[in-house]
C-alpha cells in the first residue's frame, strides 16, 4: 500500500519562522527530527524546539498548563484572516477552561449513542445522496453529524436538508485551498440555526439552547457572541478533521479490495445487520487497528505548540524561559526511535503494547487534548462501518499523491477515490 510522506528537507536552514515551524512543515523540517529527540533553532530573538523526545512529551503536554501555555499566536489567526476572538481556539487558558466546562457535555460518554446513531443516519443520507463524488459524500456526512451534535437533533431529525448549500460550496473551497471561503460557508449556518430552533435532544442548560431562541436562562455565564463564536469553532473543526481522517482512511483502503472484504467480513460477523452502538463497535478490532493506523500516518492535525515560563531541559540540552516548543506529532508517528518501519501501513502493530504513551497522539494529549477526542473516535468507526456496507472505495494514481499542510494534513492533488454501490 503506498502511504504519501511530507518532503522534509536535509538540513536545519530553512528553521527560521516560529510560525512556519508549526504550520509548514514541508517548507522547513529537518528531516532529522524523524530521528533525533530534539532540533533547536534560534529566531530572532527566541529559541523555538521541535520536540519528539517522548518524555519530555509528556512533560510538556500533561504538566501544568502555567508551565507550558498554548503558544496563542500560531492560534489567533482564523481561516478567513480575521480573530473570532471568543473561540475557544484562541482565548487565553482561564476563558478556555469556562468554554471547555461549557461545550464538554455535548461530547460526554452518556451521549456516545445517539451521535453513533447520528452519525449512521447521515451518512446513509449522504451516500443516497452524494454518491458520484467522494468528498462531497464524505463532506455531507461530517457537517450533518456536527451539526445535530451542536443543535441536539436525533437520528431521526430532518435537519440535514439545511446544509445542501453549504456542502457543495464547501468543498468547492477545500478543493481550491481557499480556507476563507471555507469558512464563510460555515459562517452562513450561524443565522440558519439562530432561526430553526433547537433539536428534541437539547437541554435547556445547553450553550446553543439561547442562541436558538430556546431560552435566555442557558449558560449566563456566557455572553450571545461567545456563543456564536465558538458554534462557528466547533461547527468548523468537527466536519473539518471529520472529513479529512475519512477521506485518509478510505483513499488507503482504495489501494485494497481485500482489506475492505476483511473489514466487511469482521462487521457481517459482529453486526449481523444491526444498527453500530458504542458497545458493539468496540468489537470491531480490525477496523478499529486500520483507523488507528490511518491515524498514526495521516492525522490531520500535525502539531500543536507550547511555550515554557521557565528553563526546560529536552534530551541534554536546557532550553532558556520563553522558547516555543513545537509538538510535531506528524514526526512522533512516524519517528525511528517509537516505531518500526514508520512509513508503512500496518494496522497489525496496533495489537502491541506502545513503545511509549507518548508515542501515539493524534488527538494532543493532556488537558489540551481535543474536546470530542473519545466521542469522535466512535462517530470516525459509525460512519466506516456504514460506508464499508454501503460501498466499494477504488483509489486511483495513488502514487501520483503528495502530502502538504493547509490548517490540515491534505493531498497535493485531491483524493481520487471512485465510490460504487454494493
Amino acid at each position: 500500500m503506498i502511504v504519501p510522506k511530507l518532503q522534509l528537507h536535509p538540513d536545519d536552514s530553512r528553521l527560521r519562522s516560529i510560525i512556519r515551524a508549526i504550520r509548514s512543515p514541508d517548507s522547513c523540517w529537518p528531516e532529522r527530527i524523524l530521528h533525533d529527540p530534539l532540533v533547536v533553532a534560534r529566531v530572532r530573538d527566541r529559541t523555538v524546539a521541535l520536540v519528539c523526545d517522548p518524555d519530555a512529551l509528556r512533560e510538556v503536554l500533561s504538566s501544568d498548563t502555567n508551565r507550558f501555555p498554548r503558544w496563542l499566536p500560531v492560534y489567533r489567526p482564523t481561516a478567513d484572516g480575521k480573530t473570532r476572538p471568543n473561540s475557544i481556539f484562541v482565548v487565553d487558558e482561564h476563558r478556555w477552561r469556562g468554554y471547555r466546562d461549557a461545550f464538554a457535555p455535548l461530547f460526554a460518554p452518556n451521549n456516545v449513542d445517539v451521535l453513533v446513531a447520528n452519525s449512521v443516519s447521515a451518512t446513509e443520507v449522504a451516500v443516497a445522496r452524494c454518491m458520484d463524488d467522494a468528498t462531497t459524500c464524505v463532506t455531507r456526512a461530517a457537517l450533518d453529524i456536527i451539526w445535530r451534535t451542536l443543535l441536539g437533533d436525533g437520528p431521526d431529525a430532518r435537519t440535514s436538508d439545511d446544509l445542501d448549500d453549504q456542502v457543495y460550496g464547501l468543498v468547492d473551497a477545500s478543493r481550491a485551498g481557499d480556507l476563507r471561503a471555507a469558512n464563510q460557508w460555515i459562517d452562513t449556518l450561524v443565522p440558519v440555526a439562530r432561526h430553526r430552533g433547537p433539536g428534541a435532544l437539547m437541554g435547556p442548560d445547553a450553550p446553543m439552547a439561547r442562541m436558538t431562541n430556546a431560552g435566555s436562562a442557558a449558560c449566563p455565564h456566557l455572553s450571545d457572541a461567545e456563543i456564536s463564536d465558538n458554534f462557528l469553532a466547533l461547527l468548523y473543526s468537527g466536519q473539518e478533521t471529520t472529513v479529512t481522517s475519512i477521506q485518509w482512511a478510505i483513499w488507503l483502503l482504495g489501494q485494497d479490495p481485500g482489506l475492505q472484504d476483511e473489514l466487511r467480513a469482521e462487521i457481517r460477523e459482529i453486526l449481523g445487520e444491526a444498527v453500530p452502538t458504542r458497545s458493539s463497535l468496540q468489537k470491531l478490532r480490525m477496523l478499529d487497528s486500520v483507523l488507528r493506523e490511518t491515524l498514526r500516518l495521516l492525522t490531520p492535525s500535525i502539531s500543536t505548540a507550547r511555550s515554557c515560563t521557565e528553563p526546560f531541559e529536552v534530551a541534554g540540552e536546557l532550553l532558556p524561559a520563553g522558547s516555543v516548543l513545537v509538538v510535531p506529532i506528524y514526526a512522533v508517528h512516524r519517528h525511528r526511535s517509537l516505531w518500526e518501519d514508520p512509513e508503512a501501513f500496518r494496522p497489525e502493530r496496533h495489537a502491541r503494547k506502545l513503545a511509549h504513551p507518548m508515542a501515539y497522539i493524534p488527538f494532543s494529549a493532556g488537558s489540551h487534548t481535543c474536546l470530542a477526542a473519545k466521542s469522535s473516535w466512535y462517530e470516525l468507526m459509525a460512519i466506516l462501518v456504514t460506508l464499508l456496507r454501503r460501498v466499494q472505495f477504488t483509489t486511483s494514481a495513488p502514487e501520483e499523491v503528495g502530502l502538504h499542510n493547509n490548517l490540515v494534513l491534505r493531498p497535493t492533488c485531491g483524493y481520487d477515490v471512485r465510490l460504487e454501490r454494493l
